[in-house]
């Protein structure tokens, strides 16, 4: 009868449909081995991101150790000039000379003062 056959043809049609909306999702999922060399690939490379960036961080402190070395010795990065310390000493020598000199002529001053105090008496 033709009711029958529109009824069966309309189940049919009905059937595929479903049967294609099922087989839907499965195109869009992406293998399990897939997913998980994914991560293992994502992880080795946020491992060797962490590596580089502490090697990165050892050099910057180690500069940073570096350069406070420097500014605190600053002769200790460059050879040392020796007519410089020569002249150095020198300065301070007679520093040292102009101070005795000082010292001797004001003693000799409180000296003679002492003797002309005692002479008066």
């Amino acid at each position: 009868t033709p009711g029958r056959r529109l009824y069966e043809d309309h189940r049919r049609r009905e059937n595929e449909k479903r049967a294609k909306q099922n087989e839907e999702p499965m195109r869009n999922v992406v293998p399990i081995a897939s997913v998980a060399g994914t991560y293992a690939k994502l992880y080795d490379d946020a491992v060797h991101r962490r590596e580089v960036l502490d090697k990165k961080q050892r050099e910057k402190e180690i500069a940073e150790e570096r350069q406070i070395f420097e500014e605190a010795n600053p002769h200790a990065a460059r050879p040392v000039d020796m007519a410089q310390l020569r002249r150095l000493h020198e300065d301070y020598d007679q520093k040292l000379n102009k101070q005795a000199e000082m010292r001797n002529r004001r003693e000799e001053n409180e000296r003679k003062q002492l003797e002309e105090l005692h002479q008066e008496f």
